[in-house]
C-alpha cells in the first residue's frame, strides 16, 4: 500500500527540513493543487508551521512559501534523557536526603503565590497545569475539590517512573495549600484513562515554605463548592 501523501511531506521535511509547495510537487510527484490540500491540513491539524516566505523567481510577484516540522513533530530523545537522569538520582540519595517528588516539585515551583480564596488558588493550579501539557479542570465534589488531568506530558516514561505522579501531587499541594489523594492515572494504552486527585478541605498555606513572610491563610473550604472551572 502507497504511503499517503500527508505522510509523505512529513518524512520529506524530516529530511529536508524546510519545502515549498514547489519543492513537494516536484519530490513526490504530486500535483500543486493536491499538494496545497494536504500542506492546509497538516497546518490546521498543528503538525507542520509556515518558516519563512521568499520572493519567489519562478512566479513573478508571487512570495514563495516554505513549511517545516512543528516543533513538538521533531524527533527529540528527552523522554529517553529523563527517564536515565531519574534512575541516577533515585540511585544515588541517601536516606538523609529529603524526597525526590518532593524535591522536585520545589525547583519545579520555587515560590507559589497565594491568594486568600481556595477557588482561586485552585484556578492558579488549573492554569498551571494546562499551561504543561496536562489539559486540566477541576470540579466541585462531595467528597471535595477534584482536579483531573485528560493528558500527561510525562506519559513516555511515567510507566517506568510514578513518583511523577507523586511530584504532581506535591506542586498541587504547593499551588492550593491542600493535600491531593490520586484515584487513578492515565495509561499510554488507555486513551480514556484520566488521572484523578482529590483536594482536602483543609487548606494550609501553600507558600509557607518558601515564603515565611506570607500572610497566613484562612480555611475557606466552603469554596470548594462553587461550580465547575473549565
Amino acid at each position: 500500500m502507497d504511503q499517503p501523501t500527508s505522510e509523505r511531506i512529513l518524512a520529506y521535511l524530516l529530511k529536508h527540513r524546510t519545502a515549498s509547495v514547489a519543492d513537494l510537487s516536484r519530490a513526490l510527484g504530486q500535483t500543486r493543487p493536491n499538494i496545497q490540500y494536504h500542506i492546509a491540513n497538516l497546518l490546521r491539524a498543528g503538525k507542520i508551521a509556515l518558516a519563512a516566505v521568499e520572493e519567489s523567481t519562478r512566479r513573478k510577484g508571487r512570495p514563495e512559501k516554505f513549511y517545516a516540522l512543528a516543533a513538538d513533530q521533531k524527533p527529540e530523545n528527552l523522554a529517553v534523557l529523563a527517564s536515565a537522569l531519574l534512575q541516577l538520582l533515585s540511585q544515588n540519595r541517601s536516606p538523609s536526603v529529603p524526597d525526590l517528588p518532593e524535591e522536585l516539585a520545589q525547583k519545579m515551583i520555587p515560590n507559589p503565590s497565594a491568594p486568600l480564596r481556595l477557588t482561586l488558588r485552585i484556578q492558579n493550579c488549573v492554569q498551571h497545569f494546562n499551561q504543561h501539557g496536562h489539559d486540566a479542570r477541576w470540579e466541585a465534589h462531595q467528597s471535595g475539590p477534584r482536579l483531573i488531568f485528560r493528558a500527561c506530558p510525562y506519559w513516555r516514561i511515567l510507566q517506568k517512573h510514578p513518583e511523577l505522579c507523586q511530584m504532581d501531587q506535591h506542586i498541587i499541594h504547593r499551588l492550593t495549600g491542600t493535600s491531593a489523594q490520586q484515584h487513578s492515572r492515565i495509561h499510554p494504552a488507555d486513551p480514556s484513562s484520566l488521572c484523578l486527585f482529590t483536594l482536602e478541605s483543609k487548606a494550609t498555606n501553600p507558600a509557607s515554605t518558601a515564603l515565611s513572610a506570607q500572610p497566613r491563610i484562612e480555611d475557606d473550604s466552603d469554596d470548594s463548592t462553587e461550580g465547575r472551572q473549565k
